[in-house]
């Protein structure tokens, strides 16, 4: 969200700005992720470098910083699919 300076209250913004769904699809979280890393870069902040760096190199860790936040909502089950990892 414009103007916030911590990554984790930018993606919350934008949860709360989807209308707080309960859970919400991985890819759903990085588009948000990436949505508030650029957010950031574009101000010259840089609150979650190693997400920055996971987000340029597009590896494997982005998911599991991603899953480290511990966000307000689920994204790694789906309603349907209650014990399958995303």
């Amino acid at each position: 969200m414009a103007g916030e300076t911590s990554f984790r209250g930018c993606v919350v913004g934008k949860w709360e700005a989807d209308g707080s769904p309960e859970w919400v699809e991985y890819n759903r979280v990085l588009d948000w992720a990436i949505e508030c890393d650029s957010d950031f870069e574009s101000r010259g902040l840089n609150p979650a470098p190693v997400l920055r760096e996971h987000i340029k190199n597009r590896d494997k860790g982005l998911r599991s910083y991603l899953r480290g936040n511990r966000f307000h909502f689920d994204f790694s089950n789906r309603p349907n699919r209650r014990n399958r990892i995303l």
